[in-house]
């Protein structure tokens, strides 16, 4: 995965742009735009403006891939983004593997809002353990 400065590195080099030229355009010196690329700063929405702007590209771009990242770092979150990647099949051996390190105590957490036995009866059925009932 690469950072939002690489992104915006690849986004300048396929303008044909240096950092300079990029930096002009944004009204700030190179050295604060170095920063940006180094990911040693983080942009604000305005700055993010004129960088899609200098960059030639929609700051949807700039605003989605940021929102990615601050999503990937929760790992629920990257549970969620891998099942949608993932075909059918896959959703159905991506649970079947979280079956299997639930139900071993080594990878269980005891603090769990649901028991081991739901889990399964979730991931197998599709539904509610209450559902049964």
């Amino acid at each position: 995965m690469i950072t939002f400065g690489q992104l915006m590195q690849k986004k300048r080099k396929s303008a044909g742009l240096t950092q300079e030229q990029v930096a002009e355009k944004m009204g700030v010196k190179r050295a604060t735009y170095a920063q940006y690329e180094s990911d040693k700063r983080t942009p604000k929405t305005l700055t993010l403006k004129k960088i899609a702007d200098a960059l030639g590209c929609p700051i949807d771009d700039l605003i989605a891939y940021n929102e990615i990242l601050e999503d990937l770092a929760s790992p629920k979150s990257r549970a969620d983004t891998i099942i949608d990647c993932l075909t059918d099949e896959g959703v159905k051996n991506f649970l079947e593997y979280g079956d299997m390190l639930v139900s071993n105590d080594k990878f269980f957490n005891p603090n769990a809002p649901i028991a081991p036995v739901d889990m399964k009866y979730l991931t197998r059925f599709g539904g509610s353990p209450d559902a049964k009932k």
